[in-house]
């Protein structure tokens, strides 16, 4: 029986992730680069200075999310999370990732995978993910375009995010006028040869999404043999 993808993978929560980034990234010989997003969220940081008070050797890419218009406060919180990376003189590098194109088609995640894609590793021996402050179309396409590329390198994957229920809900997404896959997961939907499979819709419900839940409600049915399975949201417990 083939391993499965995520057959190796290894997973710690609370003080356990906090304990694996003490002992394992204080390591001798351990080179780390760090990919996170460098908008207003303040979980922007809170890696950052974990890793940045036990590893000796640390460089970090910073995906800084473009979208139309942004309000002034987010561009001010933004720009102080900027200043506190670059204020420990760590080799800081800031890539600017427009989310929306030219005909307001999304690009994101397509766009961030070409930043992380130019980006060089050599010498790197664990790769750092933070996704905290990514959006779900950055951070996803990144991770599976990492995987993949470290999978040929013999360089170790982290990927890590900072919960905090009240906050993700207090933040307003930008969604699309149009319904499109997440950068990389369109699997096989678009091909003939499934156009007949059953279709299993399992969207998770979350207060002040109506609008682009109906718009993804509606994308599916234009495919045959659609089921539907609403999953209620339930925010994380706080411990």
């Amino acid at each position: 029986m083939s391993e499965l993808r995520w057959g190796r993978c290894i997973e710690h929560r609370g003080d356990d992730a906090r304990t694996f980034v003490a002992e394992y990234f204080a390591g001798t010989g351990r080179r780390v680069a760090l990919v996170a997003g460098g908008g207003f969220d303040p979980r922007a940081v809170a890696l950052f200075e974990e890793l940045l008070a036990v590893c000796k050797s640390l460089r970090v890419l910073l995906l800084r999310e473009e979208r139309p218009e942004p309000a002034r406060e987010l561009l001010e919180r933004a720009t102080a999370n900027l200043n506190r990376f670059a204020a420990d003189k760590v080799e800081v590098t800031i890539a600017k990732v427009e989310i929306f194109g030219p005909d307001n088609a999304v690009v994101g995640g397509r766009n961030a995978v070409n930043a992380v894609a130019a980006y060089s590793l050599e010498g790197v021996t664990d790769v750092v993910v933070d996704v905290s402050a990514l959006s779900v179309g950055t951070s996803y396409p990144i991770v599976r375009y990492l995987r993949e590329q470290i999978a040929r390198e013999a360089k170790n994957l982290h990927v890590f995010v900072a919960l905090d229920p009240a906050l993700d809900e207090a933040i307003r997404p930008v969604a699309s006028d149009s319904v499109g896959f997440v950068h990389g997961f369109r699997g096989r939907w678009a091909l003939d040869s499934t156009s007949g499979a059953a279709k299993l819709w399992m969207p998770q419900l979350a207060r002040g999404r109506n609008s682009a839940l109906q718009r993804i409600h509606d994308f599916p049915r234009a495919a045959r043999h659609v089921s539907d399975c609403p999953v209620p949201f339930t925010p994380p417990s706080a411990g």
